[in-house]
C-alpha cells in the first residue's frame, strides 16, 4: 500500500502539535525521524553530529497524531568498522518510543568511503546493529550518493529495501499531491545498487508539507508492503513489551521505560471483556536466506559474498543451515558445510 510519509531532522526543531495534526489530516501516515545526524554537540569522533535533541519530542508529536513512526541514524566516514556506539546513541536518543519504530534507516549519503577499506563491513554492522535492538533496518541513499559511499559496483544489500532519495522538488518536477493524478512508486526510478525497485521514495526536500503552517518538511511516498510494514496505524500495533529493546535502552542511555518520558500520557486501552490468549509473536521481519555453492568453498568465503564476518554469519545462525540437501543432520562442525546449505544471512 503506498501511503504519504515525511522526515524531520534535528534542525527543524519542534514544530506545534497542530502541524504534525494537519500531516495526519492530510493523508500522511508515516513519520521518520533523524535520531543521529546533524546537531548541536559533537559525539565523539562524529566531526560534528550529534543526537538529534528534539527526537522524542518529534516521536511523541507523530505518535499522539495518529502515524506511524520510524527513524534514521546517518553512517558517517570512519576508519572503524564498529557502529555499536553509534546506532546505540540514534537509540538513546529515540528512548522509549524504539519499540515502536517500524524501521531505522542507515542513511549512508557521504562523498567518500563510509570505511577506506571495508564500507561493505561498515554498513553491514549498521544494519546488524539494528536489527540486535529487535528493529527491521532499510538503507537510505541516492543514486549519486551510493557509489561514492560504497564503492561503484556494491551490490551486495540489494535485498534491503530502498529509501531512495530524488528530491524532485528541486528541479521543479513536485507539484505536490494530486488525487486524480497519483504518484506512483517508481516513476523516474533509475535502477542502482542492485536494486530493481525502491521501498519508499523521498521525492522533495524541505518544502511546505501542509498549508498554513510555516514548517518544512521532506515529503515521502512509502510502500508498506515493500517496506514490511503490515499496520497502516500505531494503535493496530502489537504492543507486546519488547525486553530486547529495553536492555539496550538501559545499558546504553540508562533511559526511562515506556511510558515514562512520553510527551503526553498515553491512553489507557479498555480492559477486555474477557481473557484472551498470548498473541504469537510475529516472525522477525526481514529475514533472508541464501544457499552456499561450491564456488564459496566454505562458510568463510560463503559469509564475504554476503558482506558478512563468519562469526556474523555464525551468529545469524545458531543451529546451523536451516535446510540441508540429502537429509544429512548438523554436528555443529562448521568447517563442515557443504553446497547447497542455506543460511540466513540478514
Amino acid at each position: 500500500m503506498n501511503v504519504k510519509a515525511f522526515d524531520i531532522s534535528a534542525w527543524q526543531g519542534r514544530p506545534p502539535a497542530d502541524w504534525f495534526k494537519a500531516l495526519a489530516a492530510d493523508g500522511h501516515k508515516l513519520g521518520v525521524v533523524q535520531l543521529w545526524g546533524s546537531g548541536f554537540t559533537s559525539f565523539p569522533g562524529g566531526s560534528g553530529q550529534a543526537p538529534n535533541p528534539d527526537a522524542r519530542y518529534q516521536l511523541g508529536q507523530i505518535r499522539d497524531a495518529g502515524m506511524a513512526m520510524a527513524g534514521y541514524i546517518v553512517i558517517p566516514p570512519d576508519t572503524t568498522v564498529k557502529t555499536d556506539q553509534l546506532i546505540g546513541a540514534g537509540l538513546a536518543a529515540a528512548g522509549p518510543f524504539a519499540r515502536d519504530l517500524k524501521f531505522i534507516a542507515a542513511d549512508i549519503e557521504s562523498n567518500k568511503l563510509i570505511h577506506p577499506a571495508s564500507p561493505g563491513q561498515r554498513l553491514s554492522n549498521a544494519l546488524a546493529d539494528i536489527r540486535r535492538a529487535g528493529i527491521p533496518a532499510i538503507i537510505y541513499t541516492s543514486r549519486s550518493k551510493w557509489p561514492k559511499s560504497m564503492g561503484t559496483n556494491s551490490t551486495a544489500f540489494s535485498r534491503v529495501p530502498l529509501w531512495d532519495a530524488s528530491y524532485l522538488a528541486d528541479s521543479g518536477v513536485f507539484k505536490g499531491w494530486c488525487s486524480f493524478a497519483p504518484i506512483l512508486m517508481d516513476n523516474r526510478f533509475v535502477k542502482y545498487g542492485g536494486w530493481d525497485t525502491r521501498a519508499m521514495w523521498q521525492l522533495a526536500g524541505t518544502v511546505s508539507a501542509v498549508p498554513n503552517f510555516d514548517n518544512k518538511a521532506d515529503l515521502n511516498l512509502a510502500d508498506f508492503a515493500r517496506l514490511g510494514i503490515t499496520e497502516t496505524l500505531p494503535e493496530e500495533v502489537d504492543n507486546m513489551p519488547d525486553p530486547r529493546v529495553d536492555d539496550i535502552l538501559t545499558r546504553l542511555a540508562n533511559v526511562e521505560r515506556l511510558g515514562h518520558a512520553h510527551t503526553t500520557p498515553p491512553p489507557t486501552p479498555p480492559a477486555p471483556p474477557t481473557p484472551t490468549p498470548t498473541p504469537t509473536p510475529h516472525p522477525p521481519a526481514f529475514r533472508y536466506y541464501d544457499k552456499l555453492t561450491s564456488a564459496d568453498g566454505h562458510a568463510t568465503g560463503f559469509a564475504a559474498r554476503h558482506a558478512l564476518s563468519l562469526t556474523q554469519l555464525q551468529d545469524l545462525n545458531p543451529d546451523g543451515p536451516r535446510s540441508r540437501p540429502n537429509n544429512r543432520t548438523w554436528d555443529g562442525d562448521w568447517s563442515l558445510v557443504y553446497p547447497g546449505d542455506e543460511f540466513r544471512i540478514a
